[in-house]
């Protein structure tokens, strides 16, 4: 029953309670900002249907008309735009940009690049990240790891431009996707940092009394935490140290990738994002940072699960 407890708290304070006040926070203050910009362009106003309101200059700013399905912005009234927002996102009404096509539309195409190209990036750089930080000779890879830190000191856009002045966009081993992937993983910072949160965390762990004991026992002290060695044992313990971390290093994912689809021209959610800065075009903005902070959240809810999971404990301090 009290295992119960926990995870319904862990459900209702960090699934549902912040993940909606991040949002609100978030799209809130973003809206104020861009409402604040001089210059806001009125906005097309979506309406069911299809439709939208037009006049001499093409478009007119309307006022949020939710009772009749309208999600809008008035440029003198900053909280009715914002509610009137909020209340377009609950009935999946996002509306339109400025070039007329349903910004529904345009997350379904741009959404799943920078999903892919995050991804992508994110697993391979872990799993070097662990074998670096896990591995006890470290002589056997010192100068993989050495090469793989001074590659993570580049930025995106230098290290982008290099691999294209390398290798091409038309070479059939590294097309641009595949060297956008391996962009991302190495300047993001992944492995080097995770490879150092790991090391550390494993030090600790086999500095602690119970390795002591486990070796004592007979337990087998291999250079990798195979089952059933003492190093294994540490980094089962290790990992409440180590799964935090992930989430955070994820978020820097999220918001190289930004950089990096600008560099080898893949149509993500950077383009979406630049251009309604540049059209100031409120809703597109907001919904990308809507959905910027789900992916946070869901990859910081996930991180909080597992480390729940292997220290029930943790949720008698949520």
């Amino acid at each position: 029953m009290k295992t119960k407890t926990v995870f319904l708290k862990f459900f209702v304070v960090e699934v549902i309670g912040k993940t909606l006040l991040f949002c609100f926070i978030a799209t809130f203050f973003v809206h104020l900002l861009l409402f604040a910009t001089p210059k806001v362009e009125s906005l097309r106003i979506s309406v069911r249907g299809g439709e939208s309101y037009k006049g001499n200059n093409n478009e007119h700013n309307v006022a949020g008309n939710t009772a009749k399905g309208i999600t809008g912005y008035r440029n003198h009234n900053f909280l009715s735009s914002y509610m009137a927002w909020i209340t377009g996102v609950f009935q999946w009404e996002l509306g339109t940009n400025k070039g007329g096509q349903k910004i529904t539309e345009e997350i379904k195409e741009k959404l799943p690049i920078t999903f892919t190209l995050s991804f992508a990036s994110f697993l391979p750089a872990i799993i070097v990240s662990f074998f670096i930080g896990l591995r006890k000779d470290k002589g056997l890879i010192t100068i993989t790891k050495n090469v793989i830190f001074i590659l993570t000191a580049l930025p995106a856009f230098f290290l982008g431009y290099l691999l294209i002045a390398l290798f091409g966009y038309h070479i059939s081993l590294f097309p641009r996707y595949i060297m956008a992937i391996l962009t991302l993983g190495l300047s993001s910072g992944i492995i080097c940092e995770m490879s150092r949160v790991i090391d550390e965390a494993m030090e600790t762990e086999l500095s602690k009394e119970y390795i002591e004991t486990a070796t004592a026992k007979g337990l087998v002290n291999s250079p990798f935490p195979w089952i059933g060695t003492v190093r294994f044992h540490a980094f089962r313990n290790a990992l409440i140290t180590i799964l935090p971390q992930v989430s955070l290093i994820f978020t820097f994912v999220i918001s190289g990738s930004l950089v990096v689809e600008q560099v080898f021209d893949l149509p993500g959610v950077s383009f979406m994002l630049l251009k309604g800065l540049g059209d100031k075009d409120i809703a597109r903005v907001l919904v990308i940072i809507l959905i910027g902070v789900l992916l946070i959240r869901i990859g910081s809810i996930l991180s909080n699960f597992v480390y729940l999971l292997l220290n029930p404990k943790y949720g008698e301090n949520m």
